[in-house]
């Protein structure tokens, strides 16, 4: 058994493993801070686990690593190459760690882009515009927190880019919840029922959103009216 390696970022944690070797699988453990860095996990053989040190591996209420940067479509960039975490490795699984882009407003500043299948478990994302670039694959997001103002899963809310009608993508939203911030000064900038849960980014778009928690401020009555339920717009018994 080999012994660990402490090496002083997560992104020369990354940069120092195998992305050839495929016998066993591949592990990164952080520990508490602020890393001030973009990172770019690369397309790799082996499957690889990041876990972030928290006192509640539950949730993501106790996680003590954060990795930042402030990167935006200002600087020229492209959205993904704005990201804080960039994610082209398949089967990445990544805990208990916050990821955020702190530019703010003014411009597109994603804080996770995803370009390959993986899962997240007990993370926050945080940024203002375009927070989350889920672009390619399969992914999950269980026990997360995915905070921003504008487009911050592409869209309001959502912005599902489905292209053509084949293309089997879904945004699915189950069992979680949607509320303006905790902050009174950020709560009081979002009238009541006037948060969308999306938008048609392509011609194919498509989100499904069940057994989710609304708060007044994003609600089905502000975008389909009061007649939603006897047009048949949707099934009510799903949320």
């Amino acid at each position: 058994m080999k012994s660990p390696r402490v090496l002083p970022l997560p992104l020369s944690a990354v940069n120092a493993l195998s992305t050839a070797a495929s016998t066993t699988s591949q592990c990164i453990f952080i520990y508490p801070g602020t890393y001030t860095e973009q990172v770019l996990v690369p397309a790799r053989s082996a499957q690889l686990s990041i876990y972030g040190y928290t006192a509640d591996t539950t949730s993501y209420t106790g996680n003590q690593v954060t990795i930042t940067s402030s990167k935006s479509q200002a600087d020229g960039l492209s959205n993904d190459e704005t990201a804080t975490l960039r994610v082209k490795s398949a089967n990445l699984k990544l805990y208990n760690i916050n990821v955020n882009n702190g530019y703010g407003k003014g411009s597109q500043a994603v804080a996770l882009s995803a370009y390959a299948d993986s899962g997240y478990y007990g993370c926050q994302f945080t940024g203002y515009q375009d927070t989350l670039l889920a672009q390619r694959g399969t992914q999950l997001y269980a026990k997360c927190l995915i905070q921003g103002a504008t487009d911050f899963i592409f869209g309001y809310i959502t912005a599902s880019g489905r292209s053509a009608s084949t293309d089997p993508n879904y945004y699915v939203f189950n069992g979680g919840t949607i509320s303006s911030s905790s902050s009174s000064s950020s709560a009081a900038a979002v009238a009541s029922g006037t948060y969308y849960l999306g938008r048609p980014w392509a011609a194919y778009a498509r989100v499904v959103f069940q057994r989710t928690s609304m708060s007044s401020r994003s609600g089905i009555l502000s975008i389909l009216g009061s007649g939603y339920t006897s047009a048949g717009w949707y099934d009510g018994s799903y949320m």
